[in-house]
């Protein structure tokens, strides 16, 4: 029996191609998890220093949302605290998970290095945001979060979590007392 030369290497350079296209097809277009708010809800506990002017979630398609939070304030504030936790539902509700995290914001914004976690989650949504100076900050001024995406490869490859519902519960207070809640989800599937 003899074996055509020519058919062995157009098989052989046939499987070679499809190989090498296939790595580029799962490289260049691999499958994503969706992340996308859930829900979110504001609400200010001292209306006299601010206003709530808008807080809600805008679809742009099926697995896409962005996020738009927006206040004005009314009063100077010079001392601004702010504590976030992170948490997952599992059986039985809502548990703590991975961060609770107190923080002096006038000093954040003095030297944000010095505080790792939450520079690396400011630094999502810092172009989207102008809470972007330290104190003092001046009445009628407006502090938003504008059109907020959820990228997920970013998100991700800082944070690898498995698929789940997640809440972020966000406190500022000024004076020692509470200003404004910040309560959102995020559902990530995979």
């Amino acid at each position: 029996m003899r074996i055509n030369s020519d058919s062995v290497f157009q098989n052989s350079m046939a499987k070679a191609i499809f190989i090498i296209l296939l790595h580029f097809w799962v490289y260049w277009f691999p499958a994503y998890a969706t992340v996308k708010f859930g829900n979110v809800n504001c609400s200010a506990d001292q209306t006299d220093v601010l206003s709530m002017e808008e807080c809600r979630i805008k679809a742009i398609n099926r697995n896409l949302n962005m996020i738009k939070i927006r206040f004005l304030l009314k009063q100077k504030i010079s001392e601004l605290q702010m504590n976030f936790q992170f948490f997952k539902r599992e059986r039985g509700g809502w548990h703590p998970f991975l961060y609770n995290i107190n923080v002096n914001m006038c000093e954040f914004f003095q030297r944000p290095n010095r505080f790792l976690v939450l520079n690396t989650f400011f630094k999502f949504c810092k172009k989207y945001t102008s809470l972007n100076h330290t104190c003092p900050y001046m009445p009628n001024e407006s502090i938003e979060i504008m059109n907020y995406t959820i990228n997920e490869k970013d998100i991700l490859q800082k944070f690898p979590v498995e698929s789940g519902v997640y809440a972020l519960r966000i406190i500022w207070y000024h004076n020692k007392k509470s200003l404004l809640q910040i309560n959102g989800t995020v559902d990530y599937t995979e």
